[in-house]
């Protein structure tokens, strides 16, 4: 050790003569290894700096042995001999367990028994390795090399929001694997938002090693749909500010009621209507198609939308789909269409396509294929086949060149099954039917539209297309009609297709048979000769096709 004592000016210089020797301060469980300090006899202070080694990195270690020699590089410092406090500055960061802290001003304050005052305005970066979150005014207390507890604000910044929002983590600490935990609290009254259209409330918690929050509590799309009520749905996980990509499976509110997003048809009054995170009229009434997955909101087509994640984004066409359209008040869905009918053993049927629900018209209009799967008399049904080909070959070709077409297809078969079937079908090849449009018939075009009065879905044009019957193969367009009737006293199907103004079809079922009646003198002939009682088919009335042909 160097030193001059200057008895006229009352200071003494000192100077280590070993680099990185370090300097006690017993009181304090702290030492140093500044070169350089000079010690003021009146004023009873010692400063210390780095001298003439101004480039060479300087610290203070602690000597606690709870402090697990905790350090940090400084510039100067100030020693109060009388107080044993040390003002410390040019202390740019500390390093506590995975979070870099800066203190504000590059100021430190150590006092006795290695107590750190605490830092105010501070500055953290957790964790050090990946710099993921930035926090500032931050108030620090520094307890060892592994251990602090904080509170700060954090800003929470989306793609297109470059100001942010302010988070208060209230607690900040480190965990059991000694990484940075947080946690924060957002009240509705904040009018904190996720992106420009998803409102959030409750807890959000900060994981260092994380580059997104941890979020538990409830998000609420904003709308301005003045017919749809949204409600706040229970969510928790990880989000990405910048996709804001929600998983949203058996979405509950804050009362643990399901809430869906689809097209439903009421038990009660039979209307249709469309919802959004919203809960339905009456529990029970039926869903034609609700959607869970993961909501996304899409900045460039202005629309809500869920479905699976790899649906949002690639071209797959399995997997249900909704979206809403919050300026025309629309909500568009596709997959399995629930008809909202059970014939039983006797009639099954499944259909898939596209829903469009006009919600503030309570107006639901579908897209369809039908595939209807029951027995009927083979006989009979040859008649048909045959006047098909004598009279259906002019008729133009089934449209299976529109969207709802495939994705129908895509639903009703099994991946590999309807990959196979769709590229035969658009190269215009020879294919055979796969087996589930062997039993019965499949109409591959309906356009339905729900009408609650007759509390049916019913062909909003006059043209139906019809793919296959039984084992034949048609694709045809042919004017005609479908209807699904619901009702309480027997659920009814009703179809009507005709291949020429003379020559038509009229199947209905009803009451657990299904009815028909043609042009086709000998169809109605072996028909009612055929039919026995316990038949599941009979001829049908004359009545019944007129009834129906004129209800359009």
């Amino acid at each position: 050790m160097q030193s001059k004592i200057d008895f006229i000016a009352k200071q003494g210089s000192f100077k280590t003569n070993e680099r990185n020797a370090l300097v006690k301060f017993p009181a304090n469980n702290y030492a140093t290894t500044l070169p350089e300090f000079v010690w003021y006899f009146d004023l009873q202070q010692i400063t210390f700096a780095k001298g003439n080694t101004p480039a060479d990195a300087y610290s203070f270690i602690s000597t606690h042995p709870l402090q697990d020699s905790l350090n940090f590089e400084v510039d100067h410092a100030l020693y109060n001999l009388k107080s044993v406090d040390l003002k410390i500055d040019g202390a740019e960061k500390i390093i506590v367990a995975d979070a870099e802290i800066r203190p504000h001003d590059a100021h430190v304050e150590i006092f006795g028994d290695a107590i750190i005052r605490r830092l105010d305005t501070a500055t953290m970066i957790a964790n050090t390795e990946t710099k993921y979150h930035q926090l500032f005014d931050a108030k620090v207390d520094i307890y060892a090399r592994r251990k602090y507890n904080a509170n700060a604000y954090y800003a929470y910044k989306t793609k297109l929001d470059t100001l942010g929002q302010l988070i208060h983590f209230e607690e900040i600490k480190v965990d059991s694997a000694y990484a940075t935990l947080g946690k924060g609290q957002i009240v509705d009254s904040m009018q904190f938002f996720l992106n420009a259209k998803l409102k959030y409330k409750g807890d959000v918690y900060l994981h260092a090693a994380n580059p997104y929050l941890d979020y538990d509590g409830f998000v609420k799309v904003n709308t301005k749909s003045t017919v749809i009520k949204s409600q706040y749905f229970r969510y928790k996980g990880f989000i990405n500010p910048d996709t804001v990509q929600l998983a949203i499976n058996d979405p509950r509110d804050e009362n643990k009621n399901k809430i869906y997003s689809g097209v439903h048809i009421g038990i009660t009054n039979y209307e249709s209507y469309g919802t959004f995170l919203s809960k339905k009229i009456e529990p029970n009434d039926v869903d034609v198609l609700n959607v869970e997955g993961s909501l996304i909101y899409d900045e460039q087509q202005k629309l809500f939308k869920i479905a699976q994640a790899d649906k949002l984004y690639d071209s797959v066409l399995k997997g249900p789909y909704y979206s809403f359209d919050e300026e025309k008040e629309e909500v568009f869905a596709e997959g399995p269409i629930n008809l909202g009918v059970d014939f039983g053993t006797k009639l099954k049927i499944q259909s898939a396509g596209n829903i469009t629900s006009k919600v503030a018209e309570n107006v639901s209009s579908a897209d369809v294929v039908i595939a209807l799967d029951f027995e009927f008399l083979k006989e009979a049904t040859q008649f048909m086949h045959k006047d098909i080909d004598l009279n259906g070959y002019e008729a133009d070709q089934d449209r299976k060149d529109r969207p709802a077409f495939d994705k129908a297809i895509a639903e009703l078969l099994s991946t590999k099954e309807s990959n196979k079937f769709l590229e035969a079908v658009h190269q215009g090849g020879a294919y055979n039917l796969p087996k589930l449009f062997n039993s019965g018939l499949v109409i591959s075009d309906a356009q339905l539209t729900w009408d609650q009065t007759r509390r049916s879905w019913r062909s909003n044009t006059d043209k139906i297309g019809i793919m296959s019957s039984y084992d034949k193969t048609i694709n045809k367009t042919f004017k005609g009609y479908v209807e699904i009737v619901r009702k309480r006293s027997g659920n009814i199907l009703n179809l009507y297709f005709e291949l020429t103004p003379d020559v038509w079809y009229f199947y209905t079922f009803r009451q657990g048979q299904m009815e028909a009646i043609s042009s086709n003198a000998d169809f109605n002939k072996i028909l009612t000769e055929k039919t026995k009682g316990d038949s599941p088919y009979s001829i049908s009335a004359m009545k019944r096709k007129l009834d129906f042909v004129r209800s359009f």
